[in-house]
């Protein structure tokens, strides 16, 4: 009998040695992180500076690798169909994991089943914006002034289905306007449109308008997100105006194919917090106005569960959909 125990314990050791060890010891080869989306944006600059910290921390190199198209879902795929050992990881968006499963009919994965969580990097706020078409000084001053001109206002957005799509949805649901989306390939020529008074209002990140508001070129009415932008600490946030719906932030954050051993991912999640938490990586991505902080893998499940549920709300009353 006592034999019999000790064979038992010896087999238990080994078959939990083998994972253990997982952790121990990888990364064993270099790391791939895939973006979804074209160089140059606030994901990519994630990636990057996630990067160059996590190849020093494991002695291994990290490379970034771009895979853009179809909103986000192609390198969003390609990281889902990978090895999941935790050589290759995914910089995953929130509308890649929010808002396309609700927008595209034909996707061939589920953010949610088939993506791991690893940890949350940071939230950005977008704010409420008009071009030089539009005289107004407050959110009741917009309003007012798309009630003048029906169906004569219009709104960029930097594509169908994106974060300002959805912001602008949302904005025009609560107070019954009557506007006219344009989408555009991408916020930057969105804005510049904005700017020429081409369009007359928009939902832009922060980071692409500032130089903008500086001069003078474009004015900011609101912030959304819960609390105010430290880059705009004089703007109120939409809530705090009354209009509701505009709580969650836009975020990127780290994830990686199912199957990960829970090991690997636990040790992943640890070091990317230990990076989010060094100046050196945070105080740039602040300047783009980042708001950078990690999480547990629970608590990016969770995020990424109400995400969903509000922009499945806002897709449906607006009847937003692509094949």
């Amino acid at each position: 009998m006592a034999l019999f125990r000790f064979l038992s314990s010896a087999c238990l050791v080994a078959a939990l040695a083998p994972a253990s060890a997982l952790a121990v010891d990888y990364p064993v080869k270099p790391v791939k992180i895939l973006v979804p989306l074209t160089p140059g944006g606030m994901p990519d600059m994630v990636a990057r500076s996630l990067a160059e910290h996590l190849s020093k921390m494991w002695n291994q190199p990290v490379v970034v690798e771009n895979r853009a198209g179809a909103g986000g879902n192609i390198g969003a795929e390609a990281a889902v169909r990978a090895e999941p050992d935790g050589h290759t990881l995914l910089l995953l968006p929130n509308h890649v994991a929010e808002i396309n499963p609700s927008i595209y009919k034909k996707m061939s994965f589920d953010p949610a089943k088939d993506l791991q969580s690893i940890s949350l990097i940071g939230t950005t706020p977008f704010a409420l914006m008009t071009g030089p078409t539009v005289q107004v000084d407050s959110v009741q001053g917009l309003i007012d002034f798309v009630k003048s001109k029906p169906k004569g206002v219009t709104y960029a957005s930097s594509g169908l289905g994106s974060n300002q799509h959805l912001y602008a949805e949302q904005f025009r649901g609560l107070t019954n306007l009557q506007m006219t989306h344009v989408p555009y390939k991408g916020g930057a020529p969105a804005l510049v449109d904005l700017m020429g008074g081409v369009v007359d209002m928009a939902f832009t990140g922060i980071n692409q308008a500032l130089p903008q508001l500086a001069s003078g070129k474009l004015k900011v009415l609101a912030v959304t997100g819960t609390k105010r932008s430290p880059q705009l600490p004089d703007v109120p946030t939409m809530g705090e105006l009354g209009y509701s719906g505009f709580e969650y932030d836009t975020w990127v954050a780290l994830s990686a194919p199912k199957g990960v051993p829970a090991d690997i991912v636990e040790k992943i999640s640890r070091d990317v917090s230990e990076v989010v938490k060094r100046e050196a990586f945070a105080a740039p991505l602040r300047e783009q106005s980042l708001d950078v902080r990690a999480s547990t893998p629970a608590e990016l499940d969770e995020r990424i569960r109400a995400g969903r549920a509000a922009a499945e709300k806002i897709i449906q009353r607006a009847q937003i959909s692509l094949d």
